[in-house]
């Protein structure tokens, strides 16, 4: 006798004993998997089910990976499957799929299990079958999320659920999926993006200008450079609005109101003259981090997720362990006292010194699937979005924030801006990449938040490179930050600006 069971539902609507024919183009594989766990609720092509856990045990249980359902596609059929967060996707066919992002979910995140020749994907899974494309995906992402396991053109769909709990006898209700069908692919695409926007509102902006320190100076930036480039905001490059400073004002990751010694006038300074000159400050903030270094991390080790014999995990012994001022620990926003903190450092950022742009990075250590908090009970997504509601409550609705290397599905409806390609690099090979992941991720700019393609930069690249740049960005509609030391920016940049404008004013 089976005692627990995944189910679709289809909510408060009535179901029908036999679900509705499904187009007769649709495969015949798909058609008999598939005409059994959705049911027609907009029109011929929409087919949206709610997923149920059903516990019939006498005791609460806490299913991981529950297997949904599976299919098989034709070998030759493309297939892309979005990735967790945006280091990650796949692409090629059914039989031969091919990584796109410099990370994967197995070796770099090492975020799943996978046997010889399988991949996995997140969220949602877009294919072709004889000319019609078909699109299967998660509409919402509150608590739990959709893997898609892909191996010799067998696709195994798994509802991710690590970290519910069933309480007897009852049932869980958890994320709606969604089935559509259309011989476009950008109308298939753009009829997902509008089924999302119901659930999760998108919080749709004016695209920002400015400038950002990172690719200029990275970590090694000082209060000084940040003067120069702000005084050249107020005369030669006038068309800014944003002064964004970057990774290396703060002592170390977690440290974040302890200015560097290189910011020996803090930043209040800064915000105050910008604000003056009649610009607007922005900041760079790893919320989830704590570098083994920091006051954060020697004062308050309590704060952090726990690893074995329940000391301090450190990141690198469960998944990517980050770029700098390592090691890095994670902060567990279970415990009120990580709320309170973080509350203050963006209570601080934007209600005393006037910031009102956030970029936020190191967002997919705040969502790594398969810890365990110190308070059980809470999944992953919920962690995550936990943090952000408490960010956002400090900073309010009127700030702009910028999500990067966040966990995709769980930003829904949560930012302004997404990054959707790798960081820039000044060189050929990366910029490709870039290309690649802004044109599969176009679709989401101002329907599921605006686009960011990274900073413009065009010092040290080939003009093939810049020409690449600059269409990624004025195809995305998001904002244009340059990344040039601004007394070294080519002349290109300020004709780009007017391109953008152009490019912009003709969306809104």
């Amino acid at each position: 006798m089976v005692q627990n069971e995944a189910v679709v539902n289809a909510g408060d609507e009535e179901i029908e004993k036999e679900a509705p024919e499904l187009k007769l183009k649709f495969n015949s594989m798909l058609r008999e998997n598939l005409r059994h766990i959705f049911i027609r609720t907009v029109d011929n092509e929409y087919y949206v089910r709610t997923l149920v856990y059903r516990n019939n045990f006498y005791r609460e249980i806490n299913p991981e990976s529950v297997p949904l359902f599976s299919f098989s596609l034709p070998d030759d059929a493309p297939v892309y499957i979005e990735g967790y967060q945006m280091l990650s996707h796949i692409g090629g066919t059914a039989s031969a799929p091919v990584q796109l992002g410099r990370m994967n979910e197995f070796t770099d995140l090492k975020i799943c299990s996978l046997s010889a020749g399988e991949v996995c994907g997140f969220n949602y899974l877009l294919t072709c079958i004889d000319d019609e494309w078909y699109l299967l995906g998660a509409l919402t992402c509150m608590s739990t999320f959709l893997s898609f396991h892909l191996k010799n053109s067998r696709v195994d769909v798994v509802w991710e659920m690590s970290g519910v709990g069933i309480m007897p006898r009852s049932e869980y209700e958890g994320e709606k999926i969604c089935l559509l069908s259309s011989e476009s692919r950008s109308e298939v695409l753009n009829r997902y993006g509008s089924l999302i926007a119901r659930f999760h509102k998108p919080r749709l902006t004016v695209p920002k200008t400015g400038w950002c320190s990172w690719y200029a100076y990275y970590d090694m930036v000082t209060e000084e450079e940040i003067y120069k480039n702000l005084d050249l905001m107020t005369g030669s490059w006038s068309e800014l609005e944003y002064l964004q400073i970057d990774d290396g004002y703060q002592t170390h990751m977690g440290d974040w109101m302890t200015p560097s010694d290189r910011f020996t006038g803090g930043l209040e300074g800064i915000c105050s003259r910008a604000a003056s000159a009649g610009r607007k400050v922005g900041i760079w903030v790893a919320p989830f981090i704590a570098s083994g270094e920091s006051a954060l991390f020697r004062e308050h080790p309590d704060w952090m997720i726990r690893g074995a014999k329940h000391h301090p995990l450190v990141a690198g012994d469960k998944t990517y362990g980050g770029w700098r001022d390592l090691p890095w620990y994670l902060l567990d926003f279970t415990i009120p006292e990580v709320r309170d903190y973080i509350h203050k450092v963006f209570s601080y950022f934007h209600g005393t010194l006037g910031i009102d742009y956030f970029k936020l990075d190191a967002l997919f250590w705040g969502a790594i699937p398969g810890l365990r908090y110190r308070n059980p009970g809470i999944t992953v997504c919920q962690h995550f979005r936990t943090a952000m509601d408490v960010i956002r409550d400090a900073v309010g609705d009127e700030s702009y924030i910028l999500g990067c290397n966040a966990p995709l599905w769980p930003s829904l409806g949560l930012f302004e801006g997404q990054r959707v390609t790798d960081d820039i690099e000044r060189r050929h090979a990366r910029i490709s990449e870039q290309s690649v992941q802004a044109q599969a991720r176009s679709w989401m700019s101002g329907v599921l938040w605006l686009n960011d393609v990274d900073c413009m930069v065009s010092t040290g690249i080939i003009p093939e490179d810049a020409e690449i740049m600059q269409k990624m960005l004025l195809e995305s509609k998001g904002p244009l930050i340059i990344g040039d030391p601004l007394d070294k920016a080519h002349k290109e940049l300020h004709d780009l600006v007017k391109k953008w404008r152009s490019a912009t004013e003709v969306s809104k």
